[in-house]
């Protein structure tokens, strides 16, 4: 009888860890993560692990921009170098910059040299901007050599913004008819040609350190958005938090305090992906790490170390 009665216990015991541990659920989708000075990462979220797609070199850092699937092959780029001629950084071809961008067949696995953004200064103000597609056989075409105004680069980091022309802190994204954006922290709702103000940052915009409301998302449904607040410098003592606000009422409420960067949905709409900088070791480095988050129980899963990370198909 006792045995019995053991056997009944641990059995109860065994389907309540189950039940437990099958709570959160798994997004389906598959996610890439993209590894400055290392490569690029296919992740699936049901095995937890990850694989390499494109190994990259120790000098290779992506670009902010996302990466492309058209049929079986996959584009994305890399940041070059800036270049400065024998004249000085003034004068004609003063200044070269440019983009590599390579593409992987996925079904073959056969990597290439795909594209190449070339930005010169040519004088105090004018700015060539040459692209070149490669295919897969090393054969090259010129596909646009434009010419535009340079407008200087005091605000980048590096001092070069000349594939990046919009205003500190700006985000946009669109899904169909509608979109949002962020512009000096407050957030902006776009269906077809009509525009409104989603919900406005009332307090000191800081262009340096970001402060207010950035990075909006619609989620798969178009019924609300999701976005980050930033307390910023001036405002250290407020929790950053992401937030959502419905699109009709315009009523925001705080999904969850902490830090979540780049916030994606899955296309189900039940799961955001994040990235957050954390310092670590004795070095005490910055360190990006990519989340998940169910929308469900808010509960968060580290699932790798990457600079940035895209939903899959």
């Amino acid at each position: 009888m006792k045995t019995i009665k053991l056997n009944i216990l641990i059995l109860i015991v065994t389907t309540l860890i189950s039940c437990s541990a099958g709570l959160t659920s798994k997004p389906k989708q598959s996610i890439y993560l993209f590894k400055d000075k290392d490569g690029l990462y296919l992740y699936n979220p049901t095995a937890s692990k990850e694989k390499i797609i494109f190994k990259a070199t120790d000098k290779q850092v992506f670009l902010d921009e996302p990466l492309k699937v058209s049929g079986d092959t996959l584009t994305f780029g890399f940041k070059g170098e800036l270049v400065f001629g024998k004249t000085s950084p003034t004068e004609s071809g003063g200044e070269r910059y440019f983009n590599d961008y390579f593409s992987v067949d996925l079904k073959t696995g056969k990597k290439w040299l795909s594209g190449k953004i070339l930005y010169e200064v040519v004088g105090h103000s004018k700015l060539n901007i040459k692209t070149l597609l490669i295919d897969p056989n090393g054969k090259t075409t010129v596909v646009s050599d434009t010419s535009m105004i340079y407008k200087g680069s005091d605000i980048s980091s590096k001092g070069v913004i000349y594939n990046n022309l919009e205003p500190s802190f700006f985000s946009r994204q669109t899904l169909g008819d509608k979109s949002v954006f962020s512009l000096r922290g407050s957030i902006y709702f776009t269906d077809k040609s009509d525009t409104t103000l989603l919900v406005e940052y009332k307090g000191q915009f800081d262009p340096k350190f970001g402060s207010g409301y950035f990075q909006p998302q619609l989620d798969p449904t178009g019924q609300y958005v999701v976005f980050r607040y930033s307390p910023g410098f001036m405002h250290f003592k407020e929790d950053a938090s992401l937030q959502k606000i419905d699109i009709k009422t315009k009523k925001i409420e705080i999904i969850k305090t902490g830090n979540f960067n780049d916030p994606t949905f899955s296309t189900d709409g039940k799961f955001i992906l994040f990235k957050r900088d954390q310092r670590e070791g004795k070095s005490n480095t910055w360190v990006s790490k990519i989340y998940l988050l169910d929308l469900t129980t808010l509960k968060e899963q580290k699932i790798s170390n990457a600079y940035s990370a895209q939903w899959g198909q």
